[in-house]
């Protein structure tokens, strides 16, 4: 039991995560959204309102962020069974459900507000370059 102590994440470990998480996922939604912004202009000159465009931003960005959670847990999870192995003698890594949750819960909202933001312009801008 001591070993799953000492493997146990800490407060401070998982606050700099979450920070570096939601760094990362803003500037990645921006740098996505901003390069589109001829491609939006293009569906509001087709007729798609700015509802349509912020929903079509919204799933876009939903479906993107809990696609790179799972491919990114199961990279943490092959790399760190074999330290789990090492340590415990079964493949394990600790982990704790409610932080891993709420991680992604804070991705998410923060794609959502990244996406949103980085689309207002284009939505709501002139319909040419």
């Amino acid at each position: 039991m001591t070993w799953v102590n000492r493997l146990m994440p800490t407060p401070l470990l998982v606050g700099s995560t979450v920070v570096y998480t939601v760094v990362s996922v803003l500037n990645a939604t921006a740098m996505t959204m901003g390069e589109r912004a001829e491609e939006i202009r293009l569906l509001r000159t087709v007729g798609a309102t700015p509802r349509q465009l912020a929903r079509a931003a919204c799933w876009e960005m939903m479906i993107v962020t809990f696609v790179g959670a799972l491919l990114g847990t199961g990279i943490a999870a092959a790399s760190l069974s074999a330290p789990g192995e090492a340590v415990t003698g079964r493949p394990w890594f600790a982990y704790s459900l409610p932080q891993y949750v709420g991680l992604v819960l804070i991705c998410g909202v923060s794609s959502l507000a990244g996406g949103l933001a980085a689309t207002r312009q284009s939505r709501r801008g002139p319909l040419t370059s």
